[in-house]
């Protein structure tokens, strides 16, 4: 999936794949990872975001297999990426 970059859009994908589950929404005003984000992208100018569905990440799967799977609520064994270009 491809989206242009603004940080609306950006918060708007993350609660859409964080909200996959067990998560509770993502509370932007008293987070300051986004305001990090904001500022760091535009530096960068980025203009487009692709995002990459069902990835699979080793380090991610790892801590899955050790902890994750364990438990008795249900956690993805996938994750979600995303990449940033200007």
């Amino acid at each position: 999936m491809v989206e242009s970059y603004s940080i609306d859009n950006f918060k708007k994908i993350v609660n859409a794949f964080n909200n996959i589950g067990h998560s509770t929404p993502v509370d932007y005003q008293n987070n300051p990872h986004f305001s990090y984000f904001e500022e760091y992208f535009n530096e960068l100018d980025a203009q487009t975001i692709v995002v990459e569905r069902n990835y699979i990440e080793r380090d991610y799967l790892e801590d899955y297999s050790g902890y994750y799977v364990r438990c008795f609520k249900k956690h993805r064994r996938r994750c979600v990426r995303l990449h940033f270009f200007p």
